[in-house]
C-alpha cells in the first residue's frame, strides 16, 4: 500500500444521524445526502476517491466524524480504505480529550509535569532475637493467629471463573464494522461499540424473579408512552424477549396508536375476561397471543388499554391486581405506562407492585415542574422508597435544547432521587419520533438507540442490586 503524498489535501468528513455527509476539502465544503448513515459513508468514500484522491495521484488522509466516533482513514483513488495512525501533539490539560486514531478510546497528552512520588516511610526495624525479653516473646506469640489453608478448588470453581461474555474480536458497527465487512480489514471494535457491548451486558443481567417497572409523570404529552415503548424495546432486544409494555390508563391510552398491531382487538378488557381461565394451571404463554400485540424485531409485547369508545368501565385496583398476577406468570419484565392521575386506584395499585420507578420528562419547565411535584407527593407518602433508586429520563424536545436548562433539571432530579446523576439519562431529539404515529424502530438514529440502551442499563442495574425489594 503506497503512502499518502506530502501534498495531499486536508479532508474532513462529518456524517450525521440523518444520513447527511459534510465533506470539506482545503476549507471548501460539499454536502451529500443519503438514506442512512451507512449509505452516507459509502457516498463519502466514493466522492473523495474520485474528486480528491484521483487528482492527487494517491491516497489521501481524511478525518472522519460520525455517530459512532472519530478516526482517520486513508482513501485510495480506487475507493479502497485503510486506517491511518495520527501524530499526537501535546494537549493542554484544560483542553477536551480527542478520539484516538483507532477509535478505541479518547486520549490526551498532558503538559503538566508528573509530581515525584512521596518518599516511602522508613521500615520499622525488626529487633534481634537477643534483644527480645520473655514478656516480648509471650506477647508476640499471643498475637499470632493460625492461617487456615485455602480450600482446594474444584471443577465448579474452574467453570465458574469463566467469562460468560467477551467483546467480539472484529468490529460489527460503525465505520470500523462497515470496513470489516466490505473491505475485510480485521478491525477491533471501537470505543462506541465497546461501550454499547458493556451496556448490553448490563441489561442482560440475571434477575431474581419477575420485576415491574413503572413510568410516571402526571402531565400528558411528556413522553410516558414513548418511554415505555422504547425502554421495552431496548430491554427486549438485549434480553431476547420476556418483556411486556402495559398501557395502564383508567380508560383509553395512546399505546395502541404508537405500537404495531397484531391483527386482533385484544386489550386489557379481553385479557381480564380470560384471566380466570389463563391463571389456572392450564394457562400457557401462547394463550396470551389473542390479547397482546407482539412487536416484531424488538422482542416485546404490548398490552393495550380499553379501546372501546362506548365502554363505560374503568380499570380499578382489583382489575390491576388480577392482571398483574397473571402477567407475572408469563413475563420477566413488565414496563407500565401510567395515566395522569396519581390518585386513581389503578395508578396507586401499580405503585404498590412497582420494583423500579422511571420518571420521564422533557427539557421544558412545565413537564419538569409536573414531575417534580409528583416526586414531592411520593416522598411524603408510602412510596417514598421508590425514589431512592429511581431513574429519570430527560428527553430533548427539539434539536436545540439549552444546555444550562438540561443541567439544571439533571441536578434537581439527581438530588431528588438518591443523589446519583448517572441515573438521569439524556435522550436526544429524534425526528423519527416526532410524527406521533407507530414507532419505526429501524428509523431511529444511532444516538437515540444508544440513549435508550443506557436507560435500560440504568434500570436493570438497579433491579439487579441486592436488597432491591419493596419494604
Amino acid at each position: 500500500m503506497s503512502e499518502p503524498t506530502t501534498t495531499a489535501p486536508v479532508v474532513d468528513v462529518v456524517v450525521t444521524t440523518d444520513g447527511t455527509a459534510q465533506i470539506t476539502v482545503n476549507g471548501v465544503s460539499h454536502e451529500l445526502t443519503a438514506s442512512d448513515v451507512d449509505n452516507a459513508r459509502r457516498r463519502s468514500v466514493a466522492h473523495i476517491a474520485s474528486t480528491v484522491a484521483t487528482p492527487a495521484g494517491g491516497p489521501v488522509l481524511a478525518k472522519v466524524v460520525d455517530p459512532d466516533g472519530s478516526w482517520h482513514l486513508l482513501i485510495h483513488p480506487d475507493g479502497t480504505l485503510g486506517e491511518a495512525p495520527t501524530t499526537s501533539a501535546p494537549v493542554s490539560v484544560d483542553e477536551p480529550a480527542t478520539a484516538s486514531a483507532s477509535g478505541l478510546a479518547p486520549t490526551t497528552t498532558s503538559t503538566r509535569s508528573t509530581p515525584a512520588p512521596a518518599p516511602a516511610a522508613p521500615a520499622r526495624a525488626r529487633p534481634a532475637a537477643d534483644d527480645l525479653s520473655t514478656e516480648d516473646v509471650e506477647e508476640t506469640s499471643a498475637r499470632v493467629v493460625p492461617v487456615a489453608a485455602a480450600p482446594r478448588p474444584n471443577a465448579q470453581d474452574l467453570l465458574g471463573s469463566r467469562s460468560s461474555r467477551t467483546l467480539p474480536q472484529r468490529a460489527r458497527e460503525g465505520w470500523r464494522g462497515w470496513m470489516a465487512r466490505s473491505v475485510g480489514l480485521p478491525l477491533a471494535p471501537g470505543a462506541a461499540e465497546a461501550a454499547r457491548f458493556e451496556l448490553t451486558t448490563t441489561v442482560q443481567a440475571q434477575l431474581p424473579g419477575p420485576r415491574t417497572v413503572m413510568v410516571v409523570n402526571p402531565k400528558g404529552g411528556v413522553g410516558k408512552t414513548t418511554t415505555t415503548l422504547l425502554l421495552s424495546a431496548a430491554l427486549g432486544q438485549a434480553r431476547g424477549g420476556g418483556v411486556l409494555a402495559w398501557d395502564n390508563n383508567e380508560t383509553r391510552g395512546t399505546m395502541g396508536l404508537r405500537s404495531a398491531d397484531a391483527g386482533h382487538g385484544g386489550t386489557v378488557r379481553t385479557l381480564l375476561a380470560a384471566a380466570l381461565e389463563l391463571i389456572s394451571t392450564a394457562g400457557r404463554l401462547g394463550d396470551l397471543d389473542a390479547h397482546v400485540h407482539h412487536q416484531a424485531g424488538v422482542r416485546f409485547d404490548v398490552l393495550r388499554s380499553d379501546e372501546d369508545p362506548t365502554g363505560a368501565g374503568v380499570v380499578d385496583a382489583d382489575d390491576f391486581a388480577a392482571l398483574h398476577t397473571l402477567i407475572q406468570r408469563f413475563y420477566r419484565l413488565v414496563v407500565i405506562d401510567t395515566g395522569n392521575n396519581i390518585r386513581s386506584a389503578n395508578w396507586q395499585a401499580a405503585a404498590a407492585q412497582t420494583d423500579q420507578l422511571v420518571i420521564t420528562t422533557t427539557v421544558r419547565e412545565d413537564s419538569a415542574a409536573s414531575a417534580a411535584w409528583m416526586v414531592d407527593a411520593l416522598a411524603a407518602g408510602p412510596y417514598a422508597h421508590l425514589l431512592e433508586r429511581a431513574v429519570t429520563v430527560l428527553s430533548d424536545p427539539s434539536p436545540r435544547t439549552p444546555e444550562d436548562e438540561r443541567k439544571r433539571l439533571t441536578d434537581h432530579f439527581a438530588a431528588a432521587t438518591g443523589g446519583d446523576p448517572a441515573r438521569v439519562v439524556r435522550v436526544p431529539f429524534d425526528r423519527a419520533l416526532s410524527g406521533g404515529g407507530v414507532i419505526n424502530h429501524d428509523a431511529l438514529s444511532s444516538s437515540t438507540r444508544t440513549a435508550w440502551l443506557c436507560a435500560a442499563a440504568a434500570v436493570v442495574d438497579q433491579l439487579a442490586k441486592p436488597g432491591h425489594a419493596q419494604p
